[in-house]
């Protein structure tokens, strides 16, 4: 994990627009994307916790 050290918060902002050009485009329901954003933001905010976690050190 050392490789997505402090680009984690990149990595899930950029699967999120991936997931919103997948819904425009016409390959994912609502449903799903409501799905896959749930999911994601969820990840987003733990990894940004994790960051102001580390830089209290």
């Amino acid at each position: 994990m050392r490789i997505l050290e402090g680009k984690k918060t990149y990595v899930v902002a950029i699967l999120i627009g991936l997931a919103n050009a997948a819904h425009f485009m016409g390959y994912i329901t609502p449903e799903q994307l409501t799905l896959i954003l749930g999911l994601l933001g969820a990840g987003g905010l733990a990894s940004l916790r994790d960051g102001v976690k580390k830089s209290g050190k």
